[in-house]
């Protein structure tokens, strides 16, 4: 590709991405992934983080052309997409794309879908520019992000917030020039902490980078300017963000097919917690269907998984609901209590209970060494009366491997609106959306109680 930088490379690519970029199965798979993220927005719409920012965002508010999910308001983009982001990743229960270590649409789909709004754009379009945002989130991941987020970075917001402004700069058709502008802009506001994890802090950092990918892009748009070697050499981002990694070979292979829409796919959560925890869960909830496990039986369990397959699960001993998704220990316990991991799961009482809390000290857990990928786990149950069973899980229900049904995203759209007593039109939103290619965006919005 042509470019001399890295920023450049990433513009040329923008401003280039055509027709391998709006196939129809682009398209739909964007679809599948706007259709989960709305669903997890549902069931985050009435959480106190979300109803922070949606009052924020409306404070003083004059109306603008982007809507608020769930609600039918109307903002500004970049507020509409903070609320929508907020609401989609409060319960961790949104998707994952494994090279970023992070979560990709729930900042590239609401800065799109707000940004889409006021294009007045369809969902073949909205379907092309998540496809560039995610050829980027993916490429500079491969690059970067094991060790950029081991750091303690939160890659979903910081490679997000550049990979959102990409998939906004090719919406809005920006030439190469204020592509590349656009990129240096984002990286002059990416941020995100680590340490978040298990507070509202941490839905708020994917939704500020969803709001800079839409600032960036329409700055860039205005004729606003950034350094065009914003991503490399002295202070610039791989060097203050990461360890100095060169992008060019992966930023060579931009575009190339399979895209990574397809190449790398995306992990579609089964439960809403942290994904490093989801093989575990899976293999104790396939355990406890072969043959029941008691809680009172439970003597230890042990959890090995691959090398730094621990590094999100910071809370060892969680007493709120938001700890408990970053905890290990909690969802061994209550995937042996409960025989399920649920939205239920994570309330501050769920956490609290006393059978799960003295149940969650009986976890050991130890990452082994060898190589990161593939990800898997070992599950190791002891009982009281010495009988010890085991369990290993590499291929995960949901993954880009074994991908959820249109049948089962609706079955969760259909659980997230249950748990969050939302009533809504589900059925003629789900034919709206698989059918959006040639429909405006905001046709699929407006009220979702009257969608369709």
């Amino acid at each position: 590709m042509k470019g001399e930088t890295a920023a450049e490379k990433i513009g040329a690519f923008v401003a280039s991405a055509s027709t391998q970029v709006a196939t129809p199965e682009v398209v739909h798979q964007t679809a599948r992934a706007f259709v989960d993220t709305f669903a997890v927005a549902v069931a985050g719409r009435s959480e106190p983080a979300t109803q922070i920012i949606r009052n924020y965002v409306l404070d003083g508010d004059c109306g603008g052309p982007s809507t608020l999910w769930t609600t039918g308001e109307r903002t500004r983009p970049e507020d509409a997409a903070t609320f929508n982001a907020t609401a989609a990743h409060v319960l961790d229960f949104d998707d994952v794309t494994s090279p970023q270590r992070g979560h990709p649409s729930v900042v590239v789909l609401p800065a799109l879908v707000a940004l889409g709004e006021a294009q007045e754009v369809t969902g073949a379009q909205i379907g092309a520019s998540y496809a560039v945002g995610l050829e980027v989130i993916v490429k500079m991941s491969r690059a970067m992000a094991m060790k950029h987020y081991t750091k303690g970075w939160h890659s979903t917001s910081t490679i997000g917030a550049l990979g959102g402004a990409a998939g906004c700069a090719h919406l809005l058709g920006l030439d190469a020039q204020q592509a590349t502008a656009a990129i240096g802009i984002a990286v002059a506001q990416a941020a995100g902490a680590r340490r978040s994890f298990g507070t509202m802090t941490k839905s708020l950092q994917p939704a500020t980078a969803a709001a800079t990918a839409i600032r960036s892009a329409r700055l860039a748009a205005r004729g606003f300017t950034a350094p065009t070697d914003s991503l490399e050499g002295a202070f610039g981002f791989m060097d203050l963000y990461g360890n100095g990694e060169e992008l060019d070979g992966e930023l060579d292979t931009l575009g190339n097919v399979p895209l990574e829409v397809f190449r790398t796919g995306l992990e579609v959560k089964k439960y809403p917690c942290c994904y490093a925890t989801h093989r575990v869960i899976q293999g104790i909830l396939d355990m406890d269907a072969e043959r029941r496990i008691r809680s009172s039986e439970v003597e230890r369990v042990r959890v090995t998984v691959q090398p730094t397959g621990l590094v999100p699960l910071i809370h060892k001993r969680p007493w709120r609901g938001l700890e408990g998704k970053f905890s290990m220990e909690y969802v061994v316990a209550a995937a042996i209590v409960d025989k399920a991991v649920r939205l239920q799961s994570f309330t501050d009482s769920a956490v609290q209970r006393p059978e799960v809390q003295s149940l969650l000290r009986k976890v050991e857990t130890v990452e082994e060494s060898g190589e990161p990928w593939p990800r898997r786990a070992l599950v190791e149950v002891e009982l009281r009366n010495g009988e010890t069973r085991s369990i290993r899980v590499e291929a995960l229900r949901g993954s880009a491997q074994l991908p959820l049904s249109e049948g089962e995203l609706a079955q969760k759209l259909h659980d997230c609106a249950t748990y969050s007593h939302f009533e809504m039109d589900i059925d003629g939103f789900l034919s709206a959306a698989w059918n959006w290619a040639d429909r405006p965006i905001r046709s699929i919005l407006g009220d979702p109680r009257k969608a369709g």
